[in-house]
């Protein structure tokens, strides 16, 4: 085999096949190698590959297409035989999600971890995933996401169509930093995986062969094999998409976690408070409940029993932050701040911030200004201590 290897996927698949077929017997991945036609070999990658499908494909195109995708032999290679893969050695450099189908008809798959994120859907047919001490039968259209550091081995048989989707954990918090705000049940476990990094978990949804969930899978493994610049960040809003979709259309019967965390043991209050600065002079309790996936009654007794603080007096506190900020940095009128804040009306507006501060915001405004030109004929005096 000569060095800097490619090879395409059908080729190889071909071969596993066909001995598999004759002899009954399976070929490892280095004996198919050793065997393959060295033609078949290319030392760089070609630069005609297929372009992205703009279509959705029906299976048979959709593994046709597969087939035409490469293999890097170099760093299977380099991961061969290793009880832990490392995201460096599996990854394209310039890719964070990295698609495959595994082969069928292949020996030697054996119990191992990775260090990211992987995402097994079963686009036709069944497998089995061996899972630390159980054995999970997974059906067509289910889709698991595997914790990193999980020790498993996928178990494919006959002509079974499994895509198996692995994503960084290295960069996942930058990549997806806005699903760690929500209560649902992948935000959750992502979270959770992310902070108890060497605790084995998945979580298994039970799409029914979604068409919708389809689609999304045939994108992202066809942009995780593209050149095109973009397709890594495209890549990511697929996979939003997909987690999205999934918790829209998988009803909680349909989703299997294996460790379930409690929901209070889960509550982060420094996502609370992140949301409700970001929607300060909107947000309500009914719906901080609906993002966070709690009922409005559990929520406030979660928000006082770790906070300290009731949820209103926590908006009221981050709404009177902001219009000090306006009083002292703008010429706004105090009828506008209140509006920008959130309050109805100026005079509402005045009682809440006299209330909490001792000193109405034009008294404030004034001591401010006083402060900065050197006055001293204030009528008012008092200040925000906080």
């Amino acid at each position: 085999m000569p060095d800097k290897k490619f090879l395409k996927h059908r080729h190889l698949q071909k071969l596993l096949s066909d001995y598999y077929a004759e002899n009954g017997q399976r070929l490892s991945f280095m004996e198919g190698l050793k065997k393959i036609d060295s033609s078949h070999f290319h030392t760089s990658l070609p630069n005609n590959q297929k372009q992205v499908p703009q279509n959705y494909l029906n299976v048979e195109a959709f593994l046709d297409a597969i087939g035409d995708t490469y293999i890097n032999v170099d760093k299977v290679l380099s991961d061969f035989g290793y009880f832990l893969h490392k995201e460096n050695f599996i990854f394209p450099n310039s890719k964070d999600i990295y698609a495959i189908k595994p082969l069928n008809w292949v020996d030697g798959s054996q119990m191992h971890r990775h260090d990211y994120f992987e995402l097994i859907h079963v686009y036709k047919g069944f497998c089995q995933l061996r899972f630390e001490d159980e054995t999970l039968d997974l059906n067509e259209g289910d889709l698991l996401i595997l914790s990193p550091f999980s020790l498993h081995e996928l178990l494919i048989q006959g002509e079974d169509i499994i895509i198996v989707t692995a994503i960084r954990s290295s960069t996942f918090t930058v990549m997806f930093g806005n699903t760690f705000i929500y209560q649902d049940a992948i935000s959750m476990f992502l979270r959770n995986s992310l902070n108890h990094s060497k605790e084995p978990n998945y979580i298994n949804f039970s799409t029914k062969n979604s068409g919708e969930i389809c689609r999304i899978i045939q994108n992202v493994f066809f942009e995780s094999h593209s050149s095109d610049p973009y397709s890594n960040r495209l890549m990511i809003n697929l996979i939003n998409i997909l987690f999205i979709t999934l918790l829209r259309h998988t009803p909680p019967s349909h989703m299997m976690i294996r460790s379930r965390t409690s929901e209070e043991d889960l509550f982060d209050g420094g996502l609370l408070i992140q949301y409700i600065k970001k929607h300060y002079n909107s947000i309500t309790l009914t719906e901080l409940s609906q993002v966070f996936h709690y009922s409005e009654a559990y929520l406030s007794g979660l928000i006082y029993k770790h906070m300290g603080n009731s949820f209103s007096s926590i908006r009221r506190d981050i709404r009177l932050k902001k219009a000090v900020a306006y009083l002292t940095e703008t010429s706004l009128s105090i009828t506008d701040i209140a509006m920008m804040i959130g309050y109805q009306s100026a005079d509402h507006f005045t009682r809440i911030f006299k209330k909490k501060y001792g000193v109405s915001p034009l008294g404030y405004r004034k001591s401010s200004a006083d402060k900065v030109y050197g006055h001293n004929d204030k009528k008012e005096t008092g200040h925000p201590n906080n």
